[in-house]
């Protein structure tokens, strides 16, 4: 529902493919839509279990297959982590979890874990489309440039402004 709330595009649906969405019911247009982009594919029981919860592996892999799908840039985080030594190398969502790892849009836990079978929260999912749309919207000001210009960018300590040639805060400092 967010991604196709996020598309913007207009969908007049189809014939229900999956055994559990019931025609008529206020998730049935956005399964629909999200079947037809190819950003679900379902259960091999040929379900899509709407009232369960989304697992974490299941959340990046339903972004990263949207990133692919508006082929949107992804813009690689410096400080994104270099891997996830919980994630399972040829899983399903294995690729999608790259996408959305290097780009920084995913941290992990505390010990550095992504918890792939956990439960996404929704604290969880809203950060996650919190820094997806602010990807989007850097790499369209981005885009916008007529010709290569570097990217200076400057995160301070305690995330205060700076606002003084006086007052000096620690800061790190790159140039892209």
């Amino acid at each position: 529902t967010i991604l196709y709330r996020l598309s913007g595009e207009e969908f007049e649906g189809g014939e229900v493919s999956f055994t559990d969405v019931k025609a008529g019911s206020w998730y049935e247009k956005n399964v629909l839509w999200a079947a037809d982009k190819e950003l679900v594919k379902g259960y091999p029981d040929n379900t899509f279990k709407p009232n369960d919860s989304i697992k974490r592996s299941e959340m990046v892999t339903l972004l990263a297959r949207y990133i692919e799908y508006k082929g949107i840039r992804v813009i690689p985080d410096s400080d994104a982590l270099q891997s996830f030594p919980d994630a399972k190398a040829g899983s399903f969502y294995a690729k999608s979890l790259e996408t959305v790892r290097k780009s920084g849009l995913i941290k992990g836990d505390t010990a550095g874990n992504f918890r792939p079978d956990a439960t996404a929260t929704r604290a969880e999912a809203a950060v996650l489309f919190s820094r997806f749309l602010d990807m989007v919207a850097l790499g369209e000001e981005l885009e916008e440039l007529k010709e290569p210009h570097p990217v200076i960018r400057l995160d301070t300590e305690t995330g205060k402004d700076v606002e003084s040639k006086e007052e000096y805060i620690l800061t790190d400092f790159s140039l892209t």
